[in-house]
């Protein structure tokens, strides 16, 4: 393997490693908005005054805002790896370019 192709592969590497960490930290705040968003209109459903039909409507609309909410969110992260992937390119690149050269590698 040539030193461009260490480079490459050292490149790649320090790439990923960014990127899903930054993708854990996106999936951690939407999972705990969902859970927040769900239980409070799961409790104004089930504790409204009225019948069970009216509550089961709430929480089934809560439901639908929920998953709603889920899929903006999902094309949200999307759109921000996009524009990630060409600023962190760069670093992971100079980075792998460093430890060539340090001969860590």
């Amino acid at each position: 393997m040539n030193k461009q192709q260490k480079i490459r592969r050292l490149t790649w590497k320090y790439f990923l490693e960014q990127k899903l960490e930054e993708v854990k930290v996106e999936l951690g705040d939407i999972i705990g908005g969902t859970i927040v968003i769900a239980i409070f209109l799961v409790m104004i459903g089930l504790g409204s005054e009225g019948s069970w039909g009216k509550g089961l409507f709430l929480v089934w609309i809560g439901i639908v805002i929920v998953i709603f909410w889920i899929l903006v969110e999902i094309i949200a992260i999307l759109v921000k790896i996009l524009k990630w992937i060409k600023s962190n390119w760069k670093k992971a690149k100079a980075k792998a370019t460093m430890e060539m050269k340090n001969g860590n590698k």
